[in-house]
Protein backbone atom coordinates (compact mmCIF):
# COMPACT_ATOMS: atom_id res chain seq x y z
CA UNK A 1 0.00 0.00 0.00
CA UNK A 2 1.20 3.61 -0.96
CA UNK A 3 1.27 6.77 1.12
CA UNK A 4 0.30 9.84 0.13
CA UNK A 5 3.84 10.78 0.19
CA UNK A 6 5.11 7.94 -2.57
CA UNK A 7 2.55 8.97 -4.96
CA UNK A 8 1.84 12.44 -4.38
CA UNK A 9 -0.90 14.18 -2.36
CA UNK A 10 -3.30 14.28 -5.43
CA UNK A 11 -3.86 10.44 -4.61
CA UNK A 12 -5.93 11.68 -1.31
CA UNK A 13 -8.41 12.68 -4.01
CA UNK A 14 -8.65 8.59 -5.05
CA UNK A 15 -11.08 8.22 -1.84
CA UNK A 16 -14.74 7.57 -2.61
CA UNK A 17 -16.64 11.34 -2.25
CA UNK A 18 -13.56 12.97 -1.20
CA UNK A 19 -14.30 14.98 -4.71
CA UNK A 20 -17.63 15.08 -4.18
CA UNK A 21 -17.06 16.90 -0.81
CA UNK A 22 -14.64 19.53 -2.35
CA UNK A 23 -16.56 20.41 -5.53
CA UNK A 24 -20.16 20.38 -2.84
CA UNK A 25 -18.44 23.07 -0.49
CA UNK A 26 -16.97 24.86 -3.55
CA UNK A 27 -20.51 25.33 -4.70
CA UNK A 28 -22.17 26.02 -1.19
CA UNK A 29 -19.48 27.91 0.83
CA UNK A 30 -20.13 27.58 4.33
CA UNK A 31 -21.92 24.19 5.17
CA UNK A 32 -23.32 22.43 8.46
CA UNK A 33 -21.68 18.83 8.38
CA UNK A 34 -25.38 17.58 8.86
CA UNK A 35 -26.43 19.19 5.14
CA UNK A 36 -23.30 17.73 3.15
CA UNK A 37 -24.04 14.24 4.64
CA UNK A 38 -27.76 14.97 3.32
CA UNK A 39 -26.27 15.81 0.26
CA UNK A 40 -23.57 13.73 -0.75
CA UNK A 41 -23.30 10.59 1.92
CA UNK A 42 -24.10 8.90 4.44
CA UNK A 43 -21.09 6.82 4.55
CA UNK A 44 -20.41 5.67 8.34
CA UNK A 45 -16.94 7.08 7.09
CA UNK A 46 -17.49 10.50 6.37
CA UNK A 47 -16.15 12.08 9.70
CA UNK A 48 -12.44 10.46 8.56
CA UNK A 49 -13.00 11.38 5.21
CA UNK A 50 -13.40 15.06 6.38
CA UNK A 51 -10.54 15.10 8.96
CA UNK A 52 -8.04 13.18 5.85
CA UNK A 53 -9.39 16.65 4.21
CA UNK A 54 -8.63 18.97 6.57
CA UNK A 55 -5.10 17.50 7.41
CA UNK A 56 -4.72 18.06 3.94
CA UNK A 57 -5.38 21.39 4.25
CA UNK A 58 -7.92 22.00 2.32
CA UNK A 59 -11.17 22.15 4.23
CA UNK A 60 -11.81 23.42 7.95
CA UNK A 61 -14.12 22.56 10.78
CA UNK A 62 -15.39 24.48 13.23
CA UNK A 63 -18.27 24.44 15.69
CA UNK A 64 -21.22 27.35 15.28
CA UNK A 65 -21.35 28.20 19.16
CA UNK A 66 -25.06 29.09 18.64
CA UNK A 67 -26.73 25.78 17.29
CA UNK A 68 -23.53 23.78 18.03
CA UNK A 69 -23.67 22.52 14.74
CA UNK A 70 -20.00 21.57 13.12
CA UNK A 71 -19.84 23.99 10.03
CA UNK A 72 -17.65 23.08 7.09
CA UNK A 73 -15.67 25.26 4.77
CA UNK A 74 -12.45 25.22 2.28
CA UNK A 75 -9.35 26.96 2.97
CA UNK A 76 -7.74 29.38 0.45
CA UNK A 77 -6.04 25.70 -0.98
CA UNK A 78 -8.94 23.66 -0.65
CA UNK A 79 -11.26 26.45 -2.78
CA UNK A 80 -8.39 26.05 -5.55
CA UNK A 81 -8.36 22.30 -5.56
CA UNK A 82 -12.21 22.49 -6.11
CA UNK A 83 -12.24 25.29 -8.71
CA UNK A 84 -9.40 22.88 -10.67
CA UNK A 85 -11.45 20.14 -9.75
CA UNK A 86 -14.81 21.77 -11.06
CA UNK A 87 -13.29 23.02 -13.66
CA UNK A 88 -12.74 19.68 -14.60
CA UNK A 89 -15.77 19.03 -13.93
CA UNK A 90 -16.85 21.30 -16.55
CA UNK A 91 -15.19 20.20 -19.21
CA UNK A 92 -16.13 16.58 -18.96
CA UNK A 93 -19.83 17.80 -19.30
CA UNK A 94 -19.16 19.51 -22.46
Amino acid sequence: MSTDNETGRASILEEKHLISILLYLKHEGLTRKIDLYNNVSFNPRMPEKIDRLEAAGLLEQKTDGYSRSTLLRLTEKGDKVAKLLDDIDQMLKA
